[in-house]
């Protein structure tokens, strides 16, 4: 016998139907079809954008204003020759480099030393080359052999003839040309010639000895 379906009957399976249907029977939405999936990534995007946002803000905010070199206890090395003017340069580099004071003083450092160096190997080059102008002139036909103490004597006399303000005999011991062969021989010339003349009243003094052993030592 077929079952009776009422008016009211039909209506409430219908209704069901629809429900099941809305509410159970739909589909999860996926990221392609732009529904909840999409959504929670969106959601997720901006927790991420947020979290970055303010991992930045933490660090900026952690960052110390760069040192100021003007501030630096900055020490000369002993010894170097460097001054005030050496360390005014120092602190313009540390402001060009952005160096920090620890690092600063190690360039200072590693500066005297590499100066230091340069000055040994510069005075090295002076006295050998003294060296050999000396030994030159010692062995010179002219000037060296049995010659040579008188010939020094004369050179002695002309740098103190020609030396007035006596800025011509530090010049000469400073740089080494109180041995220079071609130097010595002039102003030798020079002492001679006074001694011919007799335009000078005294010989040699202990002190003109001295400054001869300091030009010849060899």
């Amino acid at each position: 016998m077929a079952d009776e379906t009422t008016p009211e009957t039909g209506a409430e399976t219908q209704a069901e139907s629809r429900a099941g249907t809305e509410g159970h029977g739909r589909e999860a939405a996926t990221l392609l079809s732009g529904g909840e999936g999409q959504e929670s990534g969106e959601r997720g995007a901006g927790d991420g954008q947020k979290q970055t946002d303010g991992a930045v803000g933490e660090t900026a905010a952690q960052e110390v204003a760069p040192p100021d070199p003007e501030k630096f206890n900055l020490t000369m090395p002993e010894g170097s020759g460097y001054g005030e003017a050496e360390k005014t340069q120092f602190v313009a580099m540390a402001r060009e480099l952005g160096l920090t004071e620890k690092q600063t003083q190690q360039l200072v450092e590693k500066s005297a030393q590499a100066r230091s160096a340069g000055l040994e190997a510069q005075r090295a080059a002076r006295n050998k080359q003294v060296e050999d102008w000396n030994k030159a002139l010692r062995e010179d036909k002219e000037f060296g052999g049995e010659k040579f103490a008188e010939n020094v004597e004369y050179f002695l006399r002309g740098v103190k003839h020609l030396d007035v303000s006596g800025e011509l005999e530090t010049l000469l011991e400073e740089t080494g040309y109180g041995s220079h062969p071609g130097v010595v021989k002039a102003v030798a010339r020079i002492g001679r010639q006074l001694n011919n003349d007799k335009l000078i009243g005294r010989g040699v003094t202990a002190d003109d000895t001295a400054l001869a052993e300091r030009y010849f030592k060899n």
